[in-house]
């Protein structure tokens, strides 16, 4: 058993356990490696020199202040144990800041504070609370919670290869990008849920394949839901198995492959309706009900009372467009092409030097005002025969 401080040197251990009674402050002058043993604390580790691990834990029970130090964790383990409130200051993500495997099996609360978490390897939260706050988490390996996990603001983004995530849990942002082909396994016995952004995507001919763990000949879905309000950038995906019927649609978007056994995914061209929450901007994710921007192959829907307007600060080439009674389609400059049918039962409003492009038009309501630039000067329009259409000029 330690009690006090080591002031100088350097403590190894070999398979065996050093308990610290009433917490460790290691001096930039000490070294301690754990090796493949396991050191235990009561209170507080302070770090200021260095601390390492091969294979061993790091077992504790007050908080994690890594200030000045270096610590190393090789294949080791840091283990928050704590009955009460702890908290964990890695100091930065830099070397001599990262984890390697990072548990949480106390009842207490662990409270991430002031620097993001780089974990090399596990995440395992089996008891208690933790609470990322406003920081963000990027892991290497499987995330495995069973507890309770807090998000905050932040976002976990995932790194590795052939990651599973394991249990439930509500991010706010959940970030999965490859370059190379990869996997990712989700627990068919658990619900991510996502109530800022859900960003999963491979590239072009390597795609990310999300799929569930009991994947045999009487298969179970994993749930994800992403939220009301929530964004989603999803592409170059194989899915399988994916229950998202508790959430917003998911888009999965160009180049991804329905797998089977999916629930409220749409492969292809989407529907989007305008709510206009954020802005009176096209190209804004939060102003749609997904969550996402249209694409080329999706069609849209503007409905009347949105929050904001729809003024296109964008040019935009669009599937079908419902405009639906009441509502207003601003074009302001911009170019508007639609590649199949206008249903207008609004207004659309021109300035003269925008195009408007309608493959398949409304041709017995809807209307049409022409504003001119406003600048004073002289403009030509061209009005295509759209049959019996109100035109209104000023």
């Amino acid at each position: 058993m330690l009690s006090g401080l080591i002031t100088a040197g350097m403590v190894c251990l070999l398979s065996t356990a050093l308990y610290a009674q009433q917490g460790l402050f290691i001096p930039s002058t000490v070294e301690i490696n754990v090796n493949t043993g396991t050191l235990c604390s009561n209170d507080d580790i302070t770090l200021e020199g260095t601390l390492t691990t091969t294979t061993g834990w790091i077992r504790l029970h007050g908080d994690w202040i890594n200030a000045t130090g270096a610590y190393t964790p090789n294949m080791g383990t840091l283990d928050f144990k704590g009955t009460m409130t702890q908290t964990l200051d890695s100091s930065g993500i830099v070397s001599g800041k990262l984890f390697n495997n990072l548990y949480h099996t106390g009842t207490g609360t662990l409270n991430v504070v002031t620097n993001d978490l780089n974990i090399d390897n596990n995440f395992v939260n089996t008891a208690g609370t933790v609470d990322a706050g406003i920081q963000n988490i990027t892991i290497e390996g499987d995330w495995n919670n069973t507890a309770a996990y807090d998000g905050g603001t932040g976002t976990v983004t995932f790194d590795g290869t052939s990651q599973s995530v394991l249990g439930s849990t509500t991010f706010n942002n959940f970030v999965k990008t490859v370059l190379l082909a990869d996997t990712m396994i989700f627990d068919s016995t658990g619900t991510q849920t996502i109530t800022g952004t859900l960003e999963m995507h491979g590239t072009l001919g390597q795609l990310l394949t999300i799929t569930s763990d009991d994947d045999d000949a009487d298969p179970t879905q994993w749930g994800i839901n992403l939220r009301p309000g929530g964004f989603q950038v999803l592409n170059s995906l194989n899915v399988r198995l994916s229950d998202a019927s508790d959430g917003l649609t998911l888009v999965a978007g160009v180049n991804s492959v329905d797998l089977g056994m999916n629930d409220n995914w749409v492969f292809g061209g989407a529907t989007l309706t305008w709510t206009g929450s954020i802005s009176t901007d096209w190209d804004v994710a939060g102003n749609w009900d997904l969550g996402l921007i249209p694409v080329s192959n999706d069609n849209v829907i503007i409905p009347a009372g949105t929050v904001n307007p729809l003024i296109l600060n964008v040019d935009v080439a669009i599937v079908d467009v419902e405009v639906q009674a009441g509502a207003t389609v601003q074009m302001d400059g911009q170019d508007f092409v639609l590649a199949g049918t206008l249903s207008n039962e609004g207004t659309i409003t021109l300035f003269g030097n925008e195009t408007l492009s309608i493959a398949t038009p409304d041709t017995d309501s809807g209307t049409f005002i022409f504003l001119g630039d406003g600048n004073g000067g002289s403009v030509t329009y061209t009005l295509p025969d759209f049959g019996t259409v109100d035109f209104t000029t000023s």
